[in-house]
């Protein structure tokens, strides 16, 4: 009856031990794929923010090299895209690590200073060098924030 008993009770232990850990396990890698899928939503909002930037630059400076003015209702939604772009791109800059690794948080750091030194020179009245810094800085941004996304999302 004690063999009986001992093995009952080593078969509940070890059931009990296994389904602690399987549950445990589960919540670990439920948690760590919602972090990861947040995370890959701030990189992919940062990615389309950058193409807003662009966008506005190369259409206005597409609109100055043929010496046209780009159309009231296209200049309206770009500017409004670019606008909510560089705000979004503040919002993850404060966030930071929180989300976004620091790197990250250095490449948009070094974007926000890019686009400053473009708007110093639009002031200046150089709109070509304007438009030019802006496509530039986003560019470099891109390229430097697709390596760090893929990094820290430990992409192929």
């Amino acid at each position: 009856m004690t063999d009986v008993l001992l093995k009952i009770g080593g078969s509940l232990a070890v059931a009990v031990l296994t389904s602690w850990l399987t549950v445990h396990m589960t919540l670990k890698r439920f948690r760590s794929e919602k972090w990861w899928g947040k995370r890959s939503e701030a990189y992919s909002q940062i990615m389309e923010a950058l193409h807003h930037i662009r966008e506005h630059a190369d259409n206005e400076r597409a609109a100055e090299q043929r010496g046209a003015t780009l159309a009231a209702e296209l200049a309206k939604k770009l500017r409004s895209n670019v606008e909510k772009a560089t705000a979004e791109i503040r919002l993850r800059r404060d966030i930071g690590s929180f989300l976004i690794s620091e790197d990250a948080v250095a490449a948009l750091n070094a974007l926000l200073e890019d686009l400053n030194a473009a708007l110093q020179a639009g002031l200046a009245g150089r709109d070509a060098e304007y438009y030019e810094g802006r496509i530039s800085a986003a560019d470099r941004a891109l390229e430097n924030l697709r390596r760090i996304a893929r990094e820290h999302l430990q992409l192929p």
